[in-house]
């Protein structure tokens, strides 16, 4: 029925194992239309075991299907009524950066890792470097804190990782030979306006050469961009233009380890006043 063996622990599940989720928030119950183990939130990851069965419940004739739900906490296998689920699109579920240790919660962020015996939450930044770099996340701080030490301890002070500034990304950007990086807002500067002018051809230019790590906002429960909420790096790949200051982006974004698409119009109402960095290019 479940996609381990015998005996193996619930740490052996990967996110493609996870098949489903919830469309609404979704009562989990000991048996169809029986008694409740708990709610899972909309958009809930779970998996669905493929037992399903009919009943008449508030009069009517529905569906349900067995499924199991994990928190941080515990693990449940029930019933849900059929129709709050659906299967899971996984073809760009694969990861872009190799993070060991995830946590085994599968509602949580792809960006949280068990690094130095607890859980570190703020890698937005590390993961961006290792983006760039292509390296695996735990190469990357293993690196940072030989090459540079004081900057690594400064992050990682009390074992548990900060959010990271521009002297940070710098600082991970050098071990690995990059050169100095340019501010984001001094890349698109105007010498006549004296500010930066933030458009889409500009940036699509400017990507040709370099990528960019751009501060953006995110909602905490999927890690997409919005016009407010906490700050968050990622990684600007590309830009398409299309018509009078409207095109699509593509991003690197940690929260979820792989590419995401956006509007012109969300992705600079998440951004905000320009703040990151250009890195150029490797030949």
């Amino acid at each position: 029925m479940y996609p381990f063996g015998e005996g193996q622990g619930w740490g052996h599940w990967s996110l493609m194992d996870w098949n489903h989720w919830t469309v609404t928030q979704t009562r989990l119950r000991d048996e169809p239309g029986g008694a409740l183990l708990c709610e899972m939130p909309f958009g809930s990851r779970i998996y669905a075991t493929g037992q399903t069965t009919q009943i008449i419940y508030s009069g009517q004739t529905t569906s349900w299907a067995q499924v199991i739900y994990q928190t941080s906490i515990r693990t449940y296998t029930g019933w849900c009524y059929a129709p709050f689920i659906e299967p899971l699109d996984l073809h760009d579920e694969r990861p872009i950066v190799p993070i060991p240790h995830q946590t085994e919660n599968p509602q949580d962020a792809a960006q949280y890792m068990i690094w130095l015996n607890q859980i570190q939450y703020n890698l937005c930044g590390e993961l961006c470097v290792c983006y760039i770099a292509e390296a695996p996340l735990d190469h990357m701080l293993t690196e940072w804190q030989a090459k540079a030490p004081t900057v690594w301890n400064s992050v990682f002070y009390g074992g548990r990782a900060r959010t990271t500034g521009l002297p940070d990304l710098t600082s991970m950007l050098t071990i690995y030979g990059y050169p100095a990086p340019v501010r984001l807002d001094a890349g698109l500067l105007d010498p006549i306006l004296g500010r930066p002018l933030v458009t889409p051809a500009r940036m699509e230019r400017m990507l040709v050469t370099h990528q960019a790590i751009v501060g953006v906002k995110i909602e905490t429960t999927f890690g997409r961009l919005k016009p407010s909420g906490v700050g968050h790096w990622v990684v600007l790949e590309n830009v398409y233009p299309h018509g009078v200051n409207g095109g699509v982006v593509q991003i690197y974004n940690p929260f979820t380890n792989h590419m995401e698409g956006y509007s012109w119009a969300e992705f600079t109402a998440s951004m905000g006043a320009p703040l990151g960095l250009w890195v150029a290019r490797k030949p």
